[in-house]
């Protein structure tokens, strides 16, 4: 009997951790792995400027570190972003069920929905799509049609999903968002309170400027009062 629980144990251990290893288990941890590759791109493209100083032995070593780190986030790029494809799938089938019960008709490309970690039982709501370097430029290039702010459908389909949590005491919804953003919710109906900054998941300046179509916010534009809020409507006026 002991044996066997003991397998048991090993197996649901090994299970759980296939999982990990294919599946985030919140846009937070997601975005971690983002910032640890993209920290491996910036270290690759410092070196390979250094090794444009004419010292052969130096030329040589940072070139080959560039190589190296260039080849890691190559390699973590492809890992995270194969790894996030469940993620951000299951938030599409979601956003897709919202606008049909809320009698919708929108295509959906600016808001997400994944597993939060404000509790145990929360959601983040995000506003960018996470691409490529290159991919941002590219879009903004063509200059692909921006997603922020937020149009009235989009608007009226979160009021409908965050009613819905209210009223059968579900989800927790936050969200990060700068001030302006906070106050356009504010204006639409939605109560908006501030929360730690360690619950913000900060959007890349180069996501942030395709969703707003304006290439000055991936530079000078940037902002920098990005805090994180939690999101709350209902037909009843109330606070938290």
């Amino acid at each position: 009997m002991e044996d066997l629980e003991e397998n048991q144990t090993k197996k649901r251990r090994l299970a759980e951790g296939l999982f990990k290893a294919t599946h985030y288990r919140s846009y937070h941890s997601y975005r971690r792995s983002l910032k640890v590759g993209k920290s491996f791109l910036v270290i690759g493209i410092i070196f390979a400027l250094t090794s444009l100083i004419p010292i052969l032995l130096l030329q040589t070593l940072a070139l080959n570190i560039a190589v190296i780190c260039l080849t890691v986030y190559l390699l973590t790029d492809y890992w995270v972003a194969s790894k996030s494809q469940m993620m951000k799938k299951e938030s599409e089938q979601v956003i897709t069920s919202i606008f049909e019960y809320a009698n919708l008709n929108e295509k959906i490309n600016g808001w997400n929905l994944f597993t939060g970690i404000y509790g145990s039982d929360s959601l983040e709501l995000t506003f960018t799509n996470e691409k490529s370097f290159l991919g941002d430029v590219l879009r903004l290039i063509r200059g692909e049609e921006s997603t922020l702010p937020l149009n009235e459908n989009n608007i009226e389909a979160i009021k409908y999903f965050l009613e819905r949590q209210n009223e059968q005491q579900g989800f927790i919804v936050y969200a990060t968002m700068t001030e302006m953003m906070a106050e356009n919710f504010t204006r639409r109906g939605i109560v908006v309170k501030q929360i730690e900054n360690k619950y913000r998941s900060l959007p890349s300046r180069w996501d942030y400027a395709v969703a707003t179509g304006r290439l000055a916010n991936a530079l000078w534009g940037y902002p920098r009062d990005f805090g994180a809020y939690i999101l709350r409507y209902s037909k009843e006026k109330g606070n938290f």
